[in-house]
């Protein structure tokens, strides 16, 4: 279940990876943008990204002094709603950046699955592309028995070093050849539709011990979200997401399934379906995440609210 979670909503083009949804076939309320100011206190500017029920997310991503924009997002199954999200993206004076993306369950699912999944990319940003030298994957537990499991990937010169809770780990080094993590995969693809308004690609990932291929086929624009702005519904860029292994630790699970399947059962391969749009922005964004085939179904993961600093 963990990683079906984590790859829906971070794969969201990519794997991330995660979950946030909304109501299944069923109108939503006109989604929230709203501009915070980051020029004033620390402590105001952190505030200003933080939801009512985000109580554990003591270390949200500090946006003083950085533009960038956070997406929240809510997950449902069957109109129960069973999971939520954020992501913040924020660029730096110079050409650093940070992604950051925390993940949990809700509802009956949270007394299977409490733990938080937070993922975290930075790096610089050099003629539009995003290069990371630190990528993180970590479970939160909170309450009687908190603590932080940590994979970190860090590339130091052009040498790649993995970290498992703390300790250094062989892995295939090939997981690295010309790849990027989930998260910058995940902003790239809004760039690639901004500039060529497509979003046909096929990039080399990587995440823990685990190399693979996101290969997306553009679907074009679409309505199927049912997201209000302005009063109108707005218009999506659908991308249909295969993921397929390709160095290191072999996966098995979704959405890997369909190189796994029994001989002669269909199986479809693009189990992630990803909906970008730009939302009064300048960059297409993700905003609305079709998950289908899962184990327990289809699962929808909706965009609620954009919040630009």
């Amino acid at each position: 279940m963990k990683k079906i979670l984590i790859y829906s909503l971070i794969i969201i083009s990519a794997g991330v990876i995660a979950w946030g949804a909304w109501l299944y076939f069923r109108p939503v309320a006109e989604i929230e943008i709203t501009e915070v100011q980051t020029d004033i206190e620390e402590e105001d500017a952190v505030e200003a990204i933080t939801t009512e029920d985000d109580d554990d997310d003591s270390d949200q991503l500090d946006i003083t002094g950085r533009t960038g924009f956070t997406l929240e997002f809510e997950g449902t199954k069957l109109r129960t709603r069973i999971g939520r999200a954020n992501i913040t993206t924020a660029y730096g004076a110079g050409n650093d950046y940070e992604i950051r993306a925390s993940v949990r369950t809700a509802g009956i699912l949270n007394k299977l699955f409490s733990d938080r999944i937070r993922l975290t990319s930075s790096g610089i940003s050099q003629d539009g592309k995003m290069i990371a030298d630190i990528f993180s994957n970590a479970t939160v537990k909170s309450g009687k028995n908190a603590e932080v499991r940590e994979k970190i990937h860090h590339l130091d010169g052009n040498v790649w070093t993995y970290t498992r809770r703390g300790n250094v780990r062989e892995v295939d080094m090939k997981i690295y050849d010309m790849a990027m993590d989930p998260l910058v995969i995940l902003i790239q693809v809004g760039h690639l539709i901004t500039t060529t308004g497509n979003c046909d690609f096929k990039y080399n990932a990587f995440m823990d011990e685990t190399g693979f291929i996101i290969e997306s086929r553009d679907r074009g624009t679409r309505k199927e979200s049912g997201i209000k702005s302005g009063g109108k519904i707005i218009t999506e860029h659908r991308c249909d997401i295969t993921v397929r292994n390709r160095a290191g630790k072999v996966q098995k699970d979704f959405p890997f399934d369909h190189e796994f399947a029994r001989k002669n059962k269909n199986v479809r391969e693009a189990k992630i379906h990803v909906y970008y749009s730009k939302m009064g922005g300048d960059v297409f964004v993700p905003v609305f995440v079709r998950a289908v085939d899962t184990p327990v179904g289809n699962i929808d993961i909706k965009l609620t609210r954009i919040r630009r600093f």
